[in-house]
C-alpha cells in the first residue's frame, strides 16, 4: 500500500510540474483595447463544428499566408448563437486579416467582411492544447468582464492565431 501512495505521489507532482511548466496556473486576464474596424477576407462555415471543413480551411488559409508579403493573421470569426451552439451547430468565417490591403490577387477570389468596432475586450492566450482553457471559459470571462464594467458586446468573437504560438481573442463591444 505505502508503495502505491509514494508512486502515486511521484505522478501528481510530475503532473502538476508539467502543468505549470506549460503554464496550467497562468490566470487570462481581460483587458479593454481601442481597435480599428476589423477587414478578413476569406470564407464562410455554417454547421456542425465535429466537421472537417474547419480545420481543412484553416490549412488553406496557412498556405495563402505563406504567399502574402505583407503581415497577417490567421482570423477565425465566431457569430455566437447560443441556440445553435446547445445544437452542435456553428456560425464562422475563416480567413486573413492583414495591415494593409495590397491588392493581392489571391485575396479577390476570397469573401471580404468588416467588422465595424472600435473598442474590444482582448484575452490572450498561449497556445498549449493540453492546458487550454476552453471557448466556454474564455467567452464567460469577457462576458463577466463586460458586465462589470457595463459594456454591452457584439454577438461575435474574433480568433487570432499568431505565428508565435499567441492565440488572441477580441469580443467587440456596441459603440
Amino acid at each position: 500500500m505505502k508503495k502505491y501512495f509514494i508512486a502515486g505521489t511521484v505522478i501528481l507532482v510530475i503532473g502538476l510540474a508539467i502543468n505549470y511548466g506549460l503554464g496550467g496556473f497562468k490566470t487570462i486576464e481581460p483587458e479593454m483595447v481601442e481597435v480599428e474596424d476589423y477587414v478578413v477576407y476569406g470564407k464562410p462555415y455554417e454547421g456542425s463544428y465535429k466537421s472537417n471543413w474547419l480545420a481543412n480551411m484553416v490549412e488553406e488559409m496557412r498556405t495563402l499566408q505563406e504567399g502574402i508579403d505583407d503581415s497577417t493573421d490567421l482570423v477565425i470569426i465566431n457569430y455566437i448563437n447560443e441556440a445553435k451552439e446547445t445544437l452542435g451547430d456553428i456560425n464562422n468565417f475563416v480567413g486573413l486579416s492583414l495591415k494593409s490591403d495590397s491588392g493581392n490577387v489571391a485575396l479577390s477570389k476570397l469573401e471580404k467582411r468588416i467588422i465595424k468596432a472600435s473598442k474590444a475586450i482582448r484575452l490572450k492566450v498561449k497556445i498549449q492544447p493540453m492546458v487550454m482553457p476552453s471557448p466556454e471559459k474564455i467567452k464567460g470571462l469577457a462576458l463577466d468582464y463586460a458586465k462589470r464594467n457595463g459594456l454591452d458586446l457584439q454577438q461575435i468573437s474574433i480568433e487570432k492565431y499568431s505565428t508565435d504560438g499567441l492565440l488572441i481573442i477580441e469580443f467587440p463591444v456596441i459603440d
